[in-house]
């Protein structure tokens, strides 16, 4: 957002540091706990319930990976949302799409710990309300700087549908390596390429790597966005095509659950919204 759009209250910039500085805290020295409780919930009902069923050979190596490796890309953005939020409090206009962005984060990363627990152990997952704290601190942030209803609506609108669908194909980033993983271990161990070739693992080399492509776009699309960049449009455009030719196929070859086809309605969603004339004015145009 550049100076001339970056209009707040002195009370507003006092709220948006102290939301930054109490969230990164509650990031960097109560979260890893939360997230560690959860992960090894989850680990231990998978890992204990009986044999892995083939295509899911690599879930101790895999899942454990994913989980860690997250978990530290949200305390990054914790650490990140510490150091700005002075800034942010002295009414830095460079520090509100760093710390919106440094917010969403741990926000989106964390869904990670989320959705295995609520599939394999069932009830309210710890780490759940990490993401809330993380959605709550994200509006608060997203809404405080002054701006009529429209660019209001866009703003959470836009915003809250690039984190959803960046939330959920984080999961199936992890998913993927995990099925086609397994796959390839089973295919070497038994000298037969069927565990390769079945369709339910094919589609999934169609779409993973789109699943990993529409992440990177979410989350980049966040930070320019915020800094009211047409390349942030372009970005988060990009996503949401991305996340609907990702998800929509795997859908339908995989009616398992509906996890994907809820991913590529987010995605659709997100389209929709970028493409609204008046959004799109308010998101990257200038304020009358």
């Amino acid at each position: 957002m550049s100076e001339e759009n970056y209009t707040v209250s002195a009370t507003a910039n006092v709220v948006m540091g102290a939301v930054s500085l109490i969230f990164g805290l509650f990031i960097v020295l109560v979260s890893p706990f939360i997230l560690q409780i959860t992960s090894e919930t989850v680990l231990n009902v998978v890992l204990t319930g009986g044999s892995i069923p083939g295509q899911y050979y690599y879930t101790p190596f895999v899942a454990t990976m994913f989980f860690y490796f997250y978990r530290a890309i949200g305390i990054m953005g914790g650490v990140a949302c510490i150091l700005t939020s002075f800034s942010l409090w002295k009414g830095k206009s460079w520090a509100w799409p760093v710390t919106l962005f440094s917010i969403a984060l741990p926000t989106i990363f964390y869904v990670m710990f989320i959705i295995p627990y609520m599939a394999h152990v069932g009830g309210m997952p710890p780490a759940i309300w990490v993401v809330v704290v993380g959605l709550f601190a994200y509006w608060i942030v997203l809404l405080f700087p002054r701006s009529d209803k429209m660019e209001k609506a866009a703003r959470v609108s836009a915003f809250t549908l690039l984190g959803l669908l960046a939330g959920e194909v984080a999961v199936f980033c992890m998913q993927g390596l995990k099925v086609l993983g397994g796959a390839a271990e089973m295919s070497f161990n038994t000298n037969n390429p069927a565990p390769v070739l079945q369709d339910g693992v094919k589609i999934f080399g169609f779409s993973w790597p789109l699943q990993i492509a529409t992440l990177i776009l979410c989350v980049f699309a966040i930070y320019l966005l915020a800094k009211r960049d047409p390349k942030g449009w372009w970005l988060g455009l990009g996503a949401g095509v991305t996340g609907m030719i990702a998800n929509f196929p795997i859908q339908l070859v995989r009616m398992v659950t509906i996890d994907f086809l809820f991913t590529g309605i987010l995605a659709l969603l997100l389209v929709i919204v970028l493409i609204i004339p008046a959004f799109k004015k308010k998101l990257i145009g200038e304020r009358e």
